[in-house]
């Protein structure tokens, strides 16, 4: 019992010491527990403020977003977006978060139609720090493929939509037929109201406004190939960014002919539905302007030849002789039934090339021996290598180089669309070193015959001779009446066609022809068919057959009834009533049939 009761008091003296301690240390460790407990909650609220502030920031993101747009900042847009869309998933446990995530969504797909709002504007006017921006931020949204896809259906509809623009802007609405039905038939129909009056001025409009287009396109391409070309300089592009660019550079490739094909039918729908038959020469040389200029365009564009252009043009073009020619023939048997048959008094030194009409040949033909004798003959072709009036001795195109001369502003249609077009574009497709159109050398040389006459060149060497000399010679003057004259003026305007309108340029010689033809029968049956001798004893045989020929290929006598006139053909002229050929006392007309 008493070792028990020593044990007790042991512990009991224990557990006072203990309890002493104990009021020690609570004493001097209570505040420091305190501050821990303090730390702990500070930390929860503070995590709790951070959320709070970024859920915060989420239901502002729409300011943000529409600031960093109007700025152009399309990555800091596009990156904005993506942060928040990860925001949002990592507090999707907040209720108020989760309704958030939709509206972000939203948020995302309307932004990506602005960006394709702008990327649609890259058509009419390519701005390269704009792009640039785009580009990086379809990247972040990972469809830069998408993009591309995108930009070439924007540049097919910006083609349509301007070309439907320009049209209906020369055409009143009351003049449009309802094509509600049929879409595709709207623009056409457009082209069928342009007036002739409006349609050079549409024509050239069209052509500026889808060559800025097609501009917009050229550097395009042109800042795609420098990023790929920066990107081969020795840095280190991962497999999904290379394989991004080769896609895209094959794409814009591939469509470079589709942008051509698409702008030349709008410009060959608007030619082929409009009536240029009754244009004047100088009109209708204008619109062959800019049709060849915008083929050049096209050639330096992609490589292409435009075929369905040029056969717009040609086929204008024939329609536009077909109609001139039958007019010139009308006017030559006008001049003809007039013609009183006495000598047109002209200089001895007359020559053909000092008329008007003959301006443009001049050159050639002073030349033409010379040039015979030291320069080999160089075939038409329309192939790039053959065609050496085009292109400079290092390779370049003397005509093109329209991408870096209108690259900043202006257009290859802005200039008068006037003999400078003729010249740079038409001619100089001919391979005619020797053929200056209207140039001032022409000019020159035209002053030069007034007062002198230039003798053709000989075999070796140039001898001019001035008129006194002429005159001391006894040079007579060559016979010709207003009606030769006439016929050598059409022959100079049809020389300058046929070099203009290349692919009906033989036609053109044969229709040259037929204005002789008429000339010499109408001659024929004005002063031999009275004859008492017959034309048998007075005419070869070949001549008979020529004669024969004219008369049953050109010639045809006067309708009767609803007899069906040949369009081809032009009535018999007939002799004027000042030309009398029976009186005896004038020698039955003598003088006027040697005239003839």
């Amino acid at each position: 019992m008493q070792t028990i009761q020593e044990k007790l008091s042991e512990a009991l003296e224990l557990c006072k010491t203990s309890r002493k301690d104990l009021a020690i240390a609570e004493k001097q460790f209570s505040d420091s527990l305190g501050i821990l407990a303090n730390y702990r909650k500070r930390k929860l609220v503070q995590n709790l403020l951070k959320s709070l502030i970024t859920i915060r920031n989420l239901h502002h993101t729409d300011a943000k977003l529409h600031k960093l747009l109007e700025e152009e900042n399309y990555p800091g847009a596009i990156e904005l977006l993506l942060e928040c869309k990860m925001s949002a998933n990592t507090y999707r446990h907040f209720t108020c978060v989760a309704a958030l995530t939709n509206k972000l969504q939203e948020t995302l797909e309307c932004t990506e139609q602005q960006l394709d709002r702008v990327l649609a504007q890259i058509c009419y006017y390519f701005d390269s720090v704009k792009y640039n921006k785009l580009q990086m931020a379809y990247k972040l949204l990972g469809k830069t493929q998408i993009a591309v896809d995108h930009l070439h259906m924007h540049y097919i509809s910006a083609i349509y939509n301007t070309a439907l623009n320009i049209v209906h802007m020369y055409v009143s609405t009351s003049d449009v037929v309802d094509t509600a039905d049929n879409t595709k038939k709207i623009y056409k129909n457009m082209c069928l109201c342009v007036g002739q009056e409006s349609f050079i001025p549409c024509l050239i409009d069209l052509c500026k406004a889808l060559f800025k287009i097609v501009l917009s396109y050229h550097q395009l391409v042109k800042w795609h190939n420098q990023q790929e070309s920066n990107d081969d300089q020795g840095r280190v592009v991962d497999i999904e960014d290379s394989f991004n660019k080769q896609y895209i550079k094959q794409k814009l490739e591939h469509n470079l002919v589709k942008i051509w094909q698409d702008v030349q039918s709008k410009v060959s729908n608007l030619l082929l539905n409009s009536d240029l038959a009754m244009y004047k020469f100088d009109q209708f040389v204008q619109v062959l302007g800019i049709v060849h200029r915008l083929i050049n365009v096209g050639e330096e564009f992609c490589g292409s030849k435009s075929q369905e252009l040029q056969e717009s043009i040609k086929k204008q073009s024939d329609n536009y002789f077909k109609n001139y020619h039958a007019q010139r023939l009308d006017e030559l048997k006008i001049f003809l039934e007039n013609e009183s048959w006495e000598i047109c008094p002209v200089k001895p030194t007359f020559e053909i090339t000092q008329l008007q009409e003959f301006r443009s040949l001049r050159s050639a033909l002073k030349n033409f021996k010379n040039r015979q004798k030291y320069i080999q003959p160089v075939p038409y072709s329309n192939s790039p290598d053959c065609n050496s009036s085009n292109h400079s001795q290092d390779g370049s195109t003397i005509t093109g180089n329209y991408f870096i001369r209108y690259v900043e502003h202006g257009t290859p249609f802005d200039s008068a669309l006037d003999e400078t077009i003729i010249e740079e574009d038409i001619l100089a497709n001919i391979g005619d070193e020797g053929s200056c159109y209207f140039s001032e050398e022409s000019e020159e040389e035209n002053e030069e015959l007034k007062k002198d006459f230039v003798d053709e060149f000989t075999d070796d060497a140039k001898i001019p001779i001035q008129s006194e000399k002429r005159e001391k010679h006894s040079v007579k003057a060559p016979i010709l009446t207003n009606t030769t004259l006439t016929v050598l003026r059409q022959i100079g305007k049809y020389l300058q066609m046929s070099r203009l309108l290349r692919p009906i340029a033989l036609e053109i010689l044969l229709c040259m022809n037929q204005l002789f033809d008429y000339y010499m029968y109408a001659v024929h049956a004005f002063f031999s068919t009275d004859l008492t001798v017959s034309s048998n004893n007075l005419y070869s045989q070949k001549l008979s057959s020529v004669l024969k020929r004219i008369s049953d290929n050109l010639i045809r006598e006067p309708a009767s009834g609803e007899e069906l006139v040949p369009k081809d053909k032009v009535l018999k002229p007939l002799l004027s009533q000042i030309v009398d050929l029976k009186r005896p006392e004038q020698l039955h007309g003598l003088a006027e049939r040697i005239v003839a």
